[in-house]
C-alpha cells in the first residue's frame, strides 16, 4: 500500500494535481499507465545517452550544438510521455471504459511489479555504455550503434511485458488493449514499448509508433 501511495505522489509531482483523481480510480490500472510511463521516460533517457556519447565525435561549436540538439529532442519526448500518461490515466477513471476486471487480494503486488519493472530498465540502460564503447569508428560505427540501440530497446519492450503481466496477476481493472479502448483518452496498452495508444480516427483508437507526428500505425 505504501509504494502505490508513492506512485500517486509521483504522478501529482510529475503529471499534475489532475492526475490524482484518476489515480485513485483503480490502483493496478494506473500502475500500468506509470509503467508506461517509466518505459517512455527511460527509452528517452537512452536515447539521449547515444546522442550525447556520439556528439563527442564533434569538436568546438558543432559538438555544442550537437549536445543543444540531444536536450531539445529529450524534452520533446518527455513532454510526450507525460501527455501520453496522462491520456492514460484518463481511462483508468473512465467507468465506461473496458477493461479486465478481478479481485485484488494483494494491495502490494502493483508496487512490487513497478519496482522489479525499475530495476529490469535499469538492467537493460546498464549495457548500452559498453557497447558503444565496443563500435569501432568510421563507416562501420552508424550499424553497431544502430544494434546498441536496438537491443536495449527490445530488453526495455521485454521489461514492459513483463510488468503487464505482473498486474495481470495482481487483479483489478488492468488498461484494455488499444484497440478496445475509449477515444479520444484512448488509454490502451500496445504490444511494443515504443508504440503509444491515440485516436487515429475520430472515435477509433490504434497504436501509433516513431514519434507524436505518427510515423506509422499498428491496430
Amino acid at each position: 500500500m505504501r509504494r502505490i501511495a508513492f506512485l500517486v505522489l509521483l504522478l501529482v509531482a510529475v503529471l499534475g494535481p489532475r492526475a490524482v483523481v484518476n489515480a485513485r480510480a483503480d490502483e493496478t490500472c494506473a500502475a500500468g499507465c506509470v509503467g508506461d510511463w517509466r518505459t517512455c521516460l527511460h527509452g528517452g533517457g537512452d536515447a539521449k545517452v547515444v546522442c550525447r556519447a556520439e556528439c563527442k565525435a564533434y569538436t568546438g561549436r558543432a559538438r555544442g550544438g550537437c549536445f543543444r540538439q540531444c536536450r531539445v529532442a529529450f524534452r520533446a519526448g518527455r513532454a510526450a510521455c507525460r501527455n501520453d500518461a496522462l491520456a492514460c490515466l484518463s481511462g483508468c477513471d473512465d467507468p465506461a471504459a473496458p477493461g479486465t476486471p478481478g479481485e485484488r487480494p494483494d494491495p502490494a503486488c502493483p508496487g512490487r511489479c513497478g519496482a522489479a519493472q525499475g530495476q529490469c530498465l535499469g538492467g537493460a540502460s546498464a549495457t548500452i555504455p559498453q557497447c558503444l564503447g565496443a563500435c569501432p569508428k568510421g563507416r562501420d560505427r552508424k550499424e553497431c550503434v544502430e544494434g546498441c540501440v536496438s537491443t536495449a530497446k527490445g530488453e526495455a519492450a521485454s521489461c514492459k511485458a513483463d510488468h503487464d503481466t505482473c498486474l495481470a496477476g495482481c487483479g483489478g481493472v488492468t488498461p484494455p488493449p488499444c484497440a478496445e479502448a475509449a477515444a479520444p483518452a484512448c488509454g490502451g496498452t500496445c504490444p511494443e514499448a515504443a508504440l503509444t495508444c491515440a485516436e487515429i480516427e475520430p472515435g477509433i483508437c490504434g497504436c501509433v509508433g516513431g514519434s507524436p507526428s505518427a510515423a506509422f500505425v499498428r491496430p
